[in-house]
């Protein structure tokens, strides 16, 4: 620009456009803004408007240029054009700002009508930060827009939609009041959009978009399941419908509709995150009812919402609809459905749509991680090395959930079938050293909870040297664990020694545990106390409870349970039977096992 100058070569628009492009996007902000001001000095508003809107979209993210830039716009009164407040939109956005948003959406309407495409936009914004109150508002008007067929829509290059109409700039007056971007959140705004949206948002609704209340789910769910079986062609874009589209939108253009469509799915998905089923569907029924044809994006967002709010199997009579009509859904859905029947426990379906997937993605290993989490619990290794050899041929690289559940599955062998042995205590070595060379392969290091399972594993199995040695890694390597975690650790080390009969090894653990201060709680006591049976000590026993009063910790009918055991080992039939009514004074409910342990000992000692 500055060689233009000396040889007088004229500086046209399309030259202050792409030095001004090419500053910003490099991150000469300083030398923009300088531009811009003798832009400001030299050109009228209307000219130079649309340079200062390209820094504005080149600094979205910087908060501090996008003031800077429109304190020259207010200097020179350049005013602000429907393309300006969009890119003011996206900085506050991403600053998380809903009130700037707010003083944006009421400085953009106070002198015109913005276009159904900025309208759109301010639809996003609200639903992003969780406002659905107001992107609703705002839908409305995008419907009645549609519907009056006032503003005409072209696709551009790039394939974005664009109003065909002019953008007059409003003017920049004094005694209008500014508007202020500021950095902090309105939390009192924000709170306030996402508790009661619900309620409002059926308080607010114009007739148009009105839905009759139904008398129970059942016939919710038949009325958009009904719905969703009429259309023949329920694809992303809006095709010719042979005369049975309702007449509300039935000679809009297909840009509008897009727009519109995409609106209404900004507030169906983020309806998931708010947990607002009854919006989401109401939205889907009234998509229907002014002729939009939901595209398979609204579907994703509207399962989702069905599944977190009615369940599963709500979910599942859309998905046979889509089927049906030969409408593929997303992978996404499909994950949502997957992980969902994996936390209900219904693993054959899990697995189904988890089969489904057409492009698995790195991110789709939490739909893995929950069906091994489901094979975890109801004990089907199988399974889960089926599922293991699935992640392998499609090379997805496990998660340190992965490695934690892992551990759970196939740290043991017998247990809690049988005893562990030789053999098996060779195998779950083995196990266990295949799992953490694959973690060593993928970079990835033991957390809490892996820890925390591995050496459970080995005491299940009866690996006592294995799992005390790993204890101490523990406690090595996981330096930041806090001390309630290291205390959960000692917790399953004890319980695994009292099991082994390691009655020295567990004093002399349960010893160093209160010498570190850690924290003791009423199970890890009752694990003591049981300890006591192998001396038998029953004066140990009191000592033990007298500490686990001293700590605040309230004793249960566990505890009583383990007392009877002391007591009885050392045949003392009328204090298990004394500790029995203490039990009951104390307001403790005695369950099958306590009895249960006082029948067992009187018939072995009949049987003698």
């Amino acid at each position: 620009m500055e060689l233009m100058n000396v040889k007088s070569i004229g500086i046209s628009k399309s030259h202050y456009r792409s030095v001004t492009r090419a500053l910003s996007q490099g991150g000469y902000s300083k030398e923009a803004l300088k531009l811009l001001t003798l832009l400001g000095e030299k050109e009228c508003s209307y000219a130079a408007l649309p340079i200062f809107n390209i820094f504005l979209s080149a600094c979205s993210t910087n908060l501090n240029d996008a003031e800077s830039c429109l304190e020259i716009m207010e200097n020179h009164l350049l005013g602000k054009s429907e393309i300006t407040f969009c890119e003011l939109l996206k900085v506050v956005v991403l600053q998380r700002n809903l009130s700037a948003v707010h003083d944006l959406w009421k400085d953009c309407t106070r002198y015109y009508s913005p276009s159904i495409v900025t309208q759109r936009k301010f639809v996003k914004a609200f639903s992003t930060l969780g406002d659905l109150q107001s992107a609703y508002r705002i839908l409305q008007r995008m419907v009645v827009l549609a519907g009056e067929r006032t503003d005409h829509l072209r696709v551009s290059s790039k394939r974005r939609c664009q109003s065909t109409r002019l953008d007059i700039p409003v003017p920049a007056l004094h005694e209008v009041e500014d508007l202020k971007l500021v950095l902090d959140y309105d939390l009192t705004s924000s709170s306030q959009g996402k508790m009661g949206t619900e309620e409002c948002l059926i308080d607010a609704q114009p007739e148009l978009l009105r839905v009759e209340t139904q008398s129970s789910k059942h016939e919710q769910l038949k009325g958009y399941v009904s719905f969703i079986s009429d259309g023949d062609n329920l694809g992303d874009n809006s095709e010719p419908d042979n005369g049975r589209m309702p007449k509300t939108l039935s000679s809009a253009p297909i840009a509008v509709k897009n727009v519109l469509r995409w609106a209404f799915n900004d507030i169906i998905h983020a309806c998931v995150y708010v947990d607002n089923c009854q919006l989401s569907e109401q939205l889907f029924l009234e998509m229907h009812k002014i002729g939009l044809r939901p595209s398979r994006f609204t579907y994703d967002g509207f399962i989702k919402c069905v599944i977190a709010g009615k369940g599963v199997a709500h979910a599942i009579k859309v998905i046979e609809v889509m089927d049906r009509r030969g409408i593929r859904p997303y992978d996404s859905t499909l994950v949502a459905l997957s992980v969902d029947h994996s936390k209900s426990l219904q693993l054959d379906l899990a697995e189904h749509f988890l089969g489904r997937i057409s492009d698995i993605q790195p991110e789709h290993i939490h739909a893995f991680n929950a069906l091994l989490s489901g094979c975890d619990i109801m004990n089907e290794p199988e399974r889960a090395l089926r599922i293991l050899a699935k992640m392998r041929r499609l090379d997805l690289k496990p998660h340190i959930w992965t490695y934690e559940i892992m551990f759970s599955l196939f740290g043991n062998v017998n247990v809690p079938y049988e005893e562990g042995n030789m053999l098996s205590h060779a195998d779950v070595s083995k196990r266990i050293s295949i799992i953490e060379m694959d973690m060593l392969n993928h970079e990835i290091r033991h957390s809490f909870v892996s820890m925390k399972n591995l050496i459970r594993a080995f005491g299940a199995e009866g690996m006592i040297d294995e799992m005390l040695r790993y204890l101490n890694v523990a406690e090595n390597v996981l330096w930041n664990m806090d001390p309630y975690q290291k205390s959960d650790l000692y917790g399953i080390v004890l319980h695994a020694l009292v099991k082994a009969k390691e009655t020295p090894k567990a004093i002399r653990t349960f010893k160093i545990m209160r010498s570190w201060g850690l924290p003791t709680n009423t199970a890890i006591y009752n694990i003591m106390i049981e300890c006591c049976k192998l001396l038998p000590c029953v004066k140990s026993a009191g000592a033990l409870l007298s500490l686990m009063f001293r700590d605040g910790c309230c004793p249960t009918v566990v505890t009583f349970t383990s007392l009877l055991k002391v007591v009885l080992a050392k045949e003392d039939f009328e204090g298990a039977l004394d500790l029995l009514d203490l039990c009951i004074t104390e307001g403790i409910q005695p369950d099958i096992e306590i009895f249960n342990t006082i029948l067992s000992e009187a018939n072995a000692k009949v049987c003698l």
